[in-house]
This record gives C-alpha cells, sequence and structure tokens, in this order.
C-alpha cells in the first residue's frame, strides 16, 4: 500500500511540480542525459556541452509555475520526437556527481529516445523513475522495519521529500539510501 501511495502522491507531485521548478534539477538533467549518452553508447563531450536530440536541446519550460508551463505540457504530452538528430547543445557545468546517483534519471531518457518519445515524456519518464527507486525503497523499509512504520511512511510523504524524490536531482538515491540504511539499523 505505501509504495503505490508514495507513486500516486508523487505522480501527482510531478505534474503540479513540473520540470525545471526543483532546484537545480537543469544541472541534474543535463547530468542524466549526459549519462543516458554514455549508456546508449552515443558518445561524450566536455562540461559545456551535452549530446541531445534537437527536440530536447530547446528549453521551453522554465523554472517558475506559470500558466504557460503548464500549458505547454499539456499540449505537448502526446506528442512523440520531431527531430532524434542528436547535436552538441549547451548543457549546465557538469556536477561530478556519480553514474549511480543520475541512474534512474539517465535511464528514464535513454528509455524516451529508445521509444522515440517527445521531450515532455522524456522529462517526466526521467523524474519517474526516481520516484520509483524511491517508492521501492519505502517499501523494502515497511517491510524491514520491526516499528515505526507509520513515522517512516509519514517523512516518506512529505511534500518536500516527495518533490526530491521525482526529479532527475540525486536526492531520489539520497533520500532511498538513507532510508534503506536507517531501517536496516534498526
Amino acid at each position: 500500500m505505501a509504495f503505490f501511495s508514495v507513486l500516486v502522491v508523487g505522480a501527482v507531485f510531478g505534474f503540479l511540480i513540473t520540470p525545471y521548478m526543483v532546484p537545480d534539477e537543469e544541472t541534474h538533467l543535463d547530468m542524466a542525459y549526459r549519462y543516458a549518452d554514455i549508456l546508449m553508447g552515443t558518445g561524450n563531450t566536455d562540461d559545456a556541452h551535452c549530446l541531445k536530440r534537437v527536440d530536447d536541446s530547446e528549453k521551453v519550460l522554465i523554472s517558475d509555475p506559470t500558466l504557460d508551463n503548464y500549458r505547454y505540457i499539456y499540449e505537448n504530452m502526446g506528442k512523440m520526437v520531431e527531430n532524434e538528430e542528436i547535436i552538441e547543445a549547451n548543457a549546465t557545468a557538469n556536477s561530478g556527481a556519480y553514474l549511480f546517483m543520475h541512474l534512474p534519471g539517465a535511464i528514464g531518457i535513454a528509455l524516451a529516445r529508445i521509444l522515440n518519445l517527445g521531450s515532455v515524456q522524456l522529462l517526466f519518464l526521467g523524474r519517474f523513475m526516481g520516484l520509483l527507486v524511491f517508492a521501492l525503497a519505502v517499501f523494502i523499509g515497511m517491510k524491514k522495519l520491526p516499528f515505526g512504520k507509520a513515522t517512516l511512511f509519514a517523512l516518506a510523504m512529505l511534500p518536500i521529500t516527495l518533490q526530491q524524490a521525482n526529479s532527475f536531482s540525486y536526492d531520489s538515491i539520497l533520500f532511498a539510501a538513507v532510508l534503506l540504511f536507517s531501517c536496516y539499523i534498526l
């Protein structure tokens, strides 16, 4: 039950808090995209660039919660990629995080690229993969924890926890690791 609760409420947060609204998400997205490139064998670039599809290189969404963001997502959620040519695009500086920290987002991006999903779908799939890892950690932690399951569930359902778990940030992996570690210690 906790697994599905985290996924459902987290998915709602994912639509309310649009891509790029989470702090530093642009940097984490670019790192996940770099690692997706490595996973797919398309290559690697310097710290100021990464290889992206032409459609993905055009940043339309902004960090502010505007009606334009929600309208763009609504209008483009069902669109498939139009130009899948890979170009060297400007990117934020390399955050230096290891692959496993961005692995869920990188897998989501790679899967979206393999399936020729559009840019909006790519963003949401990459974010959802982090949420999926976090929800799995909550589920395993609640099975392992001998007491305090309600407290663990309450912590997992905090808005800031769900916001970070449902983003390209490596916080989803950190939260999952700390949660599992705490449950195994107790």
